[in-house]
């Protein structure tokens, strides 16, 4: 009779380095079902507007993960099952028709993945299933904080103070020396079903044209090719502190992100590289920068978990509803990079050809959508969600909720000068030049300002402002002193909301 197997659940984990629940269920010398559920309604459209929730890139980045983990799974003796279909219902099916003894899986922190583990969980009450999670998404563990998750600090710099001075970070694992892989014939998923449905969802990519700067490459095997290359044979992270804020190239930032958004690096893994490169090469500024951007990520995860589903709500965690204009013209000028203003029109075909850019790109792009156009900030938040290879529930969404006003930037009202931003970041004018080419005869300074040109520069430049490159959609300062005007307004309406509470908790007791 066959032994009853182990289920790992695999979701945002895609590798076996560092992977605890794959771990240590090899430890068990058991049959290991490796279980990766998709479900199709993540590739329907938004309610946001009329493009996928997860469209072409990120479509080809799960591809190739997923590929990539299959690859690596058989070389120690497993194999991947990949199935069409919401995992809460697939996991029991699986339980009963394979009498599964026990589940291994990576918890999520909160929002939808966190209620279809909920589901998963209940559902399973009915079978004596051994149930066996663990945390393993971020740089430091839960238990090992000098604070409750509900007690995290709401502004970064007050997080890490706390926690960096003696909060362990843990070792990250081995790969298992090899996995017992389950064996059946009969109604097994085929591979080329997973494939064909990734495949297809790849190829429609709205504004897509192809680029060739797209350079991620899903996966495990690639993630620790690009660790080798930035790390080790450039030795490029030496410098990451002065080249950080970079906007065009490969190797101005560790781009490690995309690796980490869809688990094919977990964070302990990169801490454990950037010791290592301390010890060997050199420990500086830009060697701490790059942890110090672990523990940003960190802290969006652990606000995520204090705050729950607030960060998707439009007054973001805390609570203050700032005026908006739904305005669908500006909206599709911002996702088209037609807004009059180079820099964000750069970044913003970037996205569209690449599904990636920077993150000095992606504060100016979504400071514009939010201080300049007045657009409300989930639009921005759901546009990224749907393009960006590196997405991540918590980051993103708690990016946005900082640069909209209504996170955690203790600095009240900011903004982003997108002009002198460009004449700071981008002084040559590669970046906008490269992704703006009808600009590319303009000489630098004028090209920030292009609607500027007289009709003879115009001429001169083969530029003609408001056909071959929009005019500006809206006036800068004046949309900056009317958004201000309203942010204020809102603190002054949420402090009042929160004077009443009291009040009424006051009387109550």
């Amino acid at each position: 009779m066959q032994v009853s197997p182990i289920l790992v659940w695999f979701r945002n984990d895609l590798r076996t380095l560092d992977h605890a629940p794959l771990y240590w269920a090899a430890q068990r010398k058991i049959p290991i079902i490796a279980l990766y559920c998709i479900d199709p309604q993540d590739f329907e459209t938004s309610s946001i507007g009329n493009f996928p929730r997860i469209a072409g890139f990120r479509a080809q980045f799960l591809l190739e993960s997923l590929q990539d983990l299959e690859a690596e799974l058989k070389t120690l003796g497993g194999e991947l099952w990949v199935e069409l279909g919401k995992a809460e219902k697939i996991i029991p099916q699986y339980v009963e028709k394979y009498n599964i003894q026990s589940i291994y899986f990576y918890k999520a922190i909160g929002g939808y993945e966190k209620q279809i583990e909920e589901k998963v969980i209940k559902y399973l009450q009915k079978w004596p299933v051994e149930i066996n999670s663990f945390w393993g998404h971020s740089l430091y563990m839960p238990q090992d904080l000098p604070f409750l998750l509900e007690n995290t600090p709401d502004r970064f710099t007050d997080f890490r103070q706390t926690v960096e001075p003696g909060t362990i970070i843990h070792p990250p694992l081995s790969k298992p020396s090899a996995i017992v892989a389950f064996t059946v014939e009969e109604n097994k998923p085929q591979q080329s079903t997973y494939k064909s449905f990734l495949s297809n969802k790849a190829q429609k990519l709205p504004y897509f044209v192809t680029s060739p700067l797209f350079r991620f490459q899903g996966g495990q095997t690639a993630a620790l090719a690009r660790i080798n290359t930035y790390f080790w044979e450039t030795q490029n992270l030496k410098n990451y502190k002065l080249t950080r804020n970079g906007l065009l190239g490969d190797n101005y930032s560790s781009q490690l992100s995309p690796y980490l958004a869809l688990g094919c690096l977990s964070p302990r893994w990169i801490y454990a590289q950037i010791e290592e490169f301390e010890k060997k090469i050199v420990k500086n500024e830009s060697t701490y920068w790059l942890f110090f951007e672990l523990l940003w990520r960190d802290f969006f995860y652990f606000i995520f978990a204090k705050h729950g589903n607030r960060i998707f709500q439009a007054g973001g965690i805390k609570q203050m509803e700032i005026e908006s204009i739904p305005n669908t013209q500006y909206f599709e000028a911002w996702i088209q990079g037609k807004t009059g203003y180079p820099l964000v029109d750069a970044a913003m075909r970037e996205l569209a050809n690449t599904g990636y850019i920077s993150n000095r790109a992606r504060q100016n792009v979504a400071s514009f959508l939010v201080k300049n156009l007045e657009l409300p900030w989930l639009w921005g938040a759901s546009w990224f969600e749907s393009l960006l290879v590196d997405y991540d529930v918590s980051s993103n969404y708690g990016n946005w909720n900082y640069i909209a006003g209504v996170g955690n930037d203790p600095r009240g009202f900011r903004y982003f000068n997108v002009t002198k931003q460009a004449e700071e970041y981008d002084p040559q004018a590669e970046y906008i030049k490269y992704w703006l080419p009808e600009l590319q005869r303009i000489p630098v300074p004028k090209i920030y300002l292009p609607s500027q040109l007289t009709s003879l520069e115009q001429k001169k430049y083969q530029v003609e402002i408001g056909k071959t490159y929009p005019a500006p959609i809206v006036e800068f300062e004046a949309s900056i002193k009317k958004s201000e005007i309203n942010y204020k307004k809102a603190i002054l309406a949420t402090q009042g909301q929160v004077r009443n509470s009291r009040i009424r908790k006051f009387v109550k007791h």
